[in-house]
């Protein structure tokens, strides 16, 4: 018999974000920014709360077998480590939504309730020019050159 997933999804800036992480420590950062990205911007740090960055791209352009790899090794991730929460980060916000929302469409047979929530303005921000103070750098949020 197959249980339903109970699957909470919403959107949170990066200062919630980081205070969420600092607070819980059944959450997880899924950063889904390629390598190449994370190279050049850098990278969420978060050893000041003692937690770890998963570092998972998102086949965006990618075949659906590919987003399907994606979802089950996240899955796979979720089942051995037992987050209660993921929020997803990319570049500016786009990309972790779609993430985000086809990980709930994925999830649903293990019963376990699962918060995930997609970091508006991402790591770079939206508008780095005309909005300078958007995303997790431009938030001042601890990260490390890639």
């Amino acid at each position: 018999m197959t249980r339903q997933t109970t699957v909470l999804l919403d959107r949170v800036l990066p200062e919630e974000a980081w205070n969420a992480l600092a607070a819980d420590a059944a959450s997880v950062l899924v950063d889904i920014r390629p390598p190449e990205a994370c190279q050049i911007a850098g990278i969420p740090d978060l050893s000041e709360i003692e937690r770890e960055v998963w570092a998972m791209a998102w086949p965006d352009t990618g075949t659906p077998d590919e987003q399907t790899l994606f979802l089950s090794t996240l899955s796979e991730r979720i089942a051995k480590n037992g987050p209660a929460r993921l929020f997803f980060l990319c570049s500016v916000g786009d990309k972790s939504r779609d993430a985000a929302e086809a990980m709930a469409s994925h999830l649903g047979i293990d019963g376990t309730p699962l918060h995930l929530s997609h970091i508006r303005e991402g790591f770079d921000g939206t508008d780095r020019k005309a909005h300078p103070k958007t995303g997790w750098k431009g938030a001042d949020l601890p990260w490390v050159a890639g």
